[in-house]
């Protein structure tokens, strides 16, 4: 049993509704300004990518991150990072590339171990690319020493990750993509079923699924910058730590979790839409 879905309140499908107006105005306003959309799509792919590592304790300004997208090196970025922001980026760009992949695409689990794989091959002794077999925790942002969750026990992750995998490509269909891409995230994160990597693969899950939706540039609904930003990040943890308590709970209410998501929507669509706002007056 996986977690789910929750009904949507009034002020959800409000702040819904919103969030769409303004992902409406930015695909006009996308289309008219082609040759400025690249630059800018570039610069909020290594804004995700900055953002999403510096969660995990590996920080590179958004200048370099841009620098290694070109292929040059680095002014500040350690090495033990930039191999991180690679292995990302690598994912990242199959990630954005599967948005025309057409009808024949599925969600399988050789695809989310091969995006794994990207993330973290250099990382040989945590089996990148495959399922964990030892338990696995989550550790708070305040103690390292100090778990706060307990991953489900490794008997159970193959069987949890193709129930998974079954909703990916048939559950909860009619729900809005913002609400399928955050319990996406949510209960593979819970699954947690690599022995490392699994946050960053549970932010980039959620950008596949808007990937797949097609209708704009996923780099432009990826809340990873916003959630990379000092109090953001501590939010983040603690709603996950709310959600679920510390050991897997699929039972448990995901309102809050929606709730945090779907603010953090909302404003990274208004800096979406500054941007492009700025980009138009340039």
């Amino acid at each position: 049993m996986l977690y789910g879905t929750p009904h949507l309140d009034d002020a959800d499908r409000s702040v819904l509704e919103e969030i769409e107006q303004i992902r409406d105005e930015l695909r006009l306003r996308l289309q008219a300004q082609m040759r400025q959309a690249g630059q800018l799509r570039r610069h909020l792919t290594a804004r995700a990518i900055a953002g999403s590592n510096t969660i995990e304790g590996y920080a590179a300004s958004v200048d370099d991150v841009e620098a290694l997208m070109a292929g040059e090196q680095p002014l500040e970025t350690d090495e033990a990072t930039r191999r991180e922001v690679e292995g990302y980026q690598r994912a990242m760009t199959y990630i954005q590339a599967l948005s025309d992949a057409g009808d024949e695409f599925r969600y399988e689990l050789g695809l989310l171990n091969s995006l794994h794989y990207m993330m973290q091959e250099h990382h040989p002794d945590k089996r990148p690319g495959r399922l964990r077999q030892r338990p696995v925790y989550i550790t708070s942002p305040d103690d390292p020493m100090v778990p706060v969750y307990t991953g489900p026990d490794p008997e159970l992750v193959a069987e949890l990750m193709e129930e998974f995998i079954d909703w990916l490509n048939e559950g909860d269909l009619d729900a809005p993509v913002h609400i399928r891409a955050s319990m996406a995230h949510l209960n593979l994160v819970k699954i947690h079923p690599w022995a490392d990597g699994n946050g960053r693969m549970s932010r980039a899950l959620s950008t596949l699924v808007f990937s797949r939706e097609a209708l704009m540039p996923p780099e432009f609904s990826s809340i990873e910058e916003w959630l990379g930003r000092g109090q953001n990040t501590y939010a983040y943890y603690q709603v996950l730590e709310e959600v679920g308590g510390p050991r897997w709970s699929p039972h448990d209410d995901t309102r809050p979790w929606i709730k945090f998501c779907l603010r953090a929507h909302h404003i990274q669509a208004q800096q979406a839409k500054r941007r492009v706002d700025l980009l138009g007056r340039a």
